[in-house]
């Protein structure tokens, strides 16, 4: 049996307030269970959905060894017929490739909830997963393209929980596969339960039935531990894991950050550097000048044997550092960055990349106290990245200590060579023919024949010239670690079409003078770019307020007003529209979300109208200005400001 319950204002909120409340017994501890869960639901979806809720928590109630029976138990609740696949390392003995799939889901146009799919399919029998990668797929199997169909995260938990928080899985439209090195393993019990947090976008105006699908590489209990397979634990690191748990996004803004001396190309830092004057859901976003940390604790001590970084378009980098000690002894050391590998042409504009992940034989000691620090590095000088993030998933052996401790030193021998500039005596090639010439005039034909043939003396001449010179010191040094690795994949055909094909210029037709554009049926009106030619551009007065009221959002399609470089009006694929234009707006996602949206678990701005002042904006009269709809990338949008 697969459950699924898609209702908004789910997603790990409601897991958290499921953990907190899964203990109760009894009918009393049920009906407040599913009466809080009530109270994060629409009152639309509550009169159609809410039993289910009360089933899916039901579920949860019930004690373990219950859940675990189904037609096939080695294949997990609901699990499609296993195929013949062999696991991707092929040394291990046993090892079987299961197949699951959840679904299917209906992605309705405007669709960017978070929600939650409970009782998920999962092995059903003890043993460790050495492997593990998702995707979304169409009914018939194909994997949609990223500029229709979007896989925006798919993180999988479980109960009991495993490591540090709750996710141990995590995939986003880069789609990185999770290979432990050999010999490491999660381990997985029949009677766990796993859980999908998933948001999935539909950049379309039509319905569209989808399924999740994740591959797991498993091997039974016994026979992995007769390999001499170590338990690993995931540790889920996030920059907003202090204050936006439950979705943990931020902006950065075109123009805010430094300049990378490395490439001259400016970059912003989070949460080291401010990086954008405001957050996705409306509030500061101030830097702490330093990053996020997660602290080692005693149960997690040991060797950290991977680790892989996610992030978003713009993104470059997740980089994970070691801190270890405090005050006048801090000690702080990078072991690894995960960069973001673009195939796009066009560069980091779109989620035509892979993650870099740590090489096989990757190995670092952590000892309780230690700090993982991360900062997340995107781009700032091309355009404005909203709703980014920056996820590490590392995995931990605890008690191993096979591993390089970051922080131990040894002596080695340096090289130094440098060019030098010095004088130095060089031959000079004789000058025969003028010795020659004087023997012609001598008076002794003797001595003149000896003279012409005899060797000529040497000649010498100082000149200046540049030469290595190679110096040696003994020097104390950190022991090395490999903080680069691989690309987890290659170029994926889904992202094939990056767009920006066929711009076509701005109609020259003024159109009304409006303080107002109204947001109904993925239209903005006036000003939509599709009937621009016809209606023209509106204008809008530079000293007067202009108003965005989005109408889609009475019935749960959220949209916003994003700022691009006009004219804007390329073909729509992974890479275009971008927020590339200057002075960079952008007016979170117009819609909201009963209770005030608890936790920031939507992304959404609790609000359905956006309204500025032109000139107090920074946009100058004169001038035309283009947007679009960055959950709908095919609406655009043109408004001039006129004095």
């Amino acid at each position: 049996m697969l459950l699924a319950i898609g209702i908004g204002g789910t997603g790990l909120l409601l897991l958290m307030v499921m953990l907190r409340t899964v203990r109760a017994s009894g009918r009393r501890g049920r009906r407040a269970l599913v009466e809080r869960y009530a109270r994060l639901a629409s009152r639309e979806l509550q009169r159609a959905r809410l039993w289910l809720a009360a089933a899916a928590l039901a579920a949860l109630l019930v004690p373990a060894g219950a859940r675990a029976d189904s037609p096939n138990p080695a294949q997990g609740l609901g699990a499609p017929v296993i195929s013949g696949d062999k696991c991707a390392d092929t040394t291990y003995k046993d090892c079987t490739r299961l197949h699951f799939a959840y679904g299917p889901v209906s992605i309705t146009p405007g669709a960017n909830y978070q929600l939650l799919g409970q009782q998920i399919s999962k092995p059903n029998y003890d043993g460790y997963m050495v492997r593990v990668q998702a995707n979304m797929v169409r009914p018939d199997g194909s994997v949609p393209p990223v500029d229709e169909l979007h896989l925006h995260h798919a993180v999988w938990t479980s109960i009991p929980q495993y490591g540090n928080y709750l996710p141990f899985y995590g995939v986003g439209e880069e789609k990185t596969a999770n290979q432990a090195p050999h010999g490491y393993g999660l381990l997985v019990h029949a009677s766990d339960v796993w859980l999908l947090d998933y948001m999935l976008h539909n950049l379309t105006s039509q319905n569209a039935p989808v399924y999740v699908t994740y591959d797991v590489d498993f091997i039974p209990k016994a026979s992995a531990e007769a390999q001499g397979i170590k338990s690993v634990l995931p540790l889920w690191i996030d920059v907003r894991n202090a204050d936006h748990p439950y979705y943990p996004v931020f902006n950065v803004q075109r123009g805010y950050g430094h300049v990378d001396p490395a490439t001259g190309k400016r970059v912003c830092v989070y949460p080291r550097e401010t990086c954008a004057r405001f957050d996705p859901f409306g509030n500061a976003q101030p830097g702490n000048g330093v990053g996020y940390d997660f602290t080692i604790p005693s149960q997690f001590a040991g060797t950290l044997i991977g680790m892989g970084g996610h992030v978003h378009p713009g993104g470059l980098t997740d980089e994970v550092s070691l801190v270890r000690g405090s005050g006048a002894s801090t000690q702080e050391r990078r072991i690894f960055n995960s960069r973001a590998h673009y195939y796009d042409p066009g560069g980091p504009v779109s989620w035509d990349l892979a993650m870099t992940v740590t090489p096989p034989d990757w190995r670092v000691q952590v000892r309780p106290g230690d700090r993982i620090r991360l900062n997340a590095v995107y781009d700032a000088e091309y355009a404005s990245w909203y709703e980014g993030m920056g996820i590490v998933m590392a995995w931990v052996a605890p008690g191993d200590h096979g591993g390089v401790d970051p922080f131990q030193t040894e002596n080695v021998r340096v090289a130094h060579t440098r060019r030098v500039k010095t004088r130095v005596r060089v031959r000079v090639k004789p000058r025969r023919a003028r010795r020659r010439a004087r023997a012609r005039h001598h008076h002794h034909a003797r001595r003149a024949h000896r003279r012409r043939h005899r060797r000529p003396r040497p000649r010498y001449r100082w000149v200046s010239r540049y030469v290595k010179r190679t110096t040696y010191t003994d020097e104390t040094r950190y022991v090395p670690i490999q903080t680069e690795g691989p690309p987890n994949h290659g170029h994926l055909p889904e992202n094939d079409h990056h767009g920006g094909e066929y711009p076509t210029p701005l109609p020259d037709r003024a159109g009304p003078v409006s303080s107002t554009i109204n947001i109904a049926n993925f239209k903005y009106s006036p000003g939509d770019l599709s009937t621009a030619g016809q209606d023209g551009i509106p204008q809008v007065k530079a000293n007067q307020p202009l108003a965005f009221n989005n109408y889609d959002a009475a019935v749960g399609i959220w949209h916003t007003v994003t700022t691009c470089e006009a004219p804007c009006t390329g073909v729509t694929g992974v890479s275009y529209p971008t927020a590339n234009a200057l002075p960079p707006l952008d007016s979170l996602e117009l819609g909201y979300v009963p209770g005030n949206n608890p936790g920031g678990i939507q992304p959404v701005g609790q609000t359905t109208q956006y309204q500025f002042v032109p000139d107090r904006a920074g946009l100058q009269p004169g001038h035309v200005y283009t947007y679009f709809c960055r959950i709908h990338p095919f609406m655009r949008g043109a408004f001039k400001v006129v004095s």
